[in-house]
């Protein structure tokens, strides 16, 4: 990923994909947990 950035021109790609990434786990960490919360207790129920 970080080496097509390079071939494309981009001075610091992992600049960019850090910031990528911590934007993904930003939107996608809150339902992740939400749905883990509820799975474990789903279990411990049974």
């Amino acid at each position: 990923m970080a080496d097509y950035a390079v071939a494309q021109g981009y001075e610091d790609p992992y600049t960019n994909l850090l910031v990528g990434f911590s934007l993904m786990f930003l939107i996608l960490g809150p339902p992740l947990y939400y749905f883990a919360g509820n799975i474990i207790n789903l279990i411990k129920r049974n």
